[in-house]
């Protein structure tokens, strides 16, 4: 099962759930709020169920791809390792020629389809694993923000700025000093 990265759940997207994610919603912040005995079981409950209920929806038992049937099982574990492995080699230098060839893709069909698949361009997806990397090693102050802006694939100091505020809203000094004690 697919969920997108981001679901906007409205009552005309999702008209069969959106009372009960809207109650599920309020009830997680009434339990937050009177801190009742073990109310963070209930909210990691509550979440739980709301998940179950978005992937279960008929709105997002659609798969993005618009092919074939038997197609459409091949082409999501074709782009479900592609994924994968780019989530495991985004400090190196991808490139989108490089993910079509290992795809089996011609560049134009390949783009077309990861659109699809992941709901952003390739190169989009690639900086947002690096940016997912870089969080992790700036949340430890022993790299500085240039090391950490190379060890994650960046070629330039000032790339790395300029894409981490535009995925993170805040540049990656910002971002560290909201870990600093």
């Amino acid at each position: 099962m697919l969920i997108s990265p981001v679901q906007i759940i409205t009552p005309q997207t999702y008209p069969d759930i959106y009372n009960h994610i809207r109650s599920i919603i309020l009830g997680i912040v009434k339990e937050y709020r009177q801190h009742s005995p073990l109310y963070e079981a209930v909210i990691y409950s509550s979440l739980l169920d709301m998940i179950v209920s978005i992937g279960r929806s008929p709105n997002n038992s659609r798969t993005h791809f618009e092919t074939a049937p038997g197609k459409q099982r091949e082409y999501i574990e074709k782009f479900m390792d592609i994924c994968s492995y780019i989530s495991d080699h985004c400090t190196e230098n991808l490139t989108l020629d490089q993910i079509a060839d290992l795809s089996g893709f011609s560049k134009y069909h390949f783009t077309r389809l990861f659109k699809q698949f992941t709901n952003v361009s390739f190169y989009r997806y690639l900086n947002q694993k690096r940016i997912l990397k870089a969080e992790q090693l700036l949340i430890t102050p022993s790299m500085s923000v240039t090391n950490v802006a190379l060890a994650c694939g960046f070629s330039s100091l000032s790339a790395f700025i300029r894409m981490f505020k535009i995925i993170k809203g805040c540049t990656p000094s910002e971002f560290r000093s909201m870990y600093e004690a």
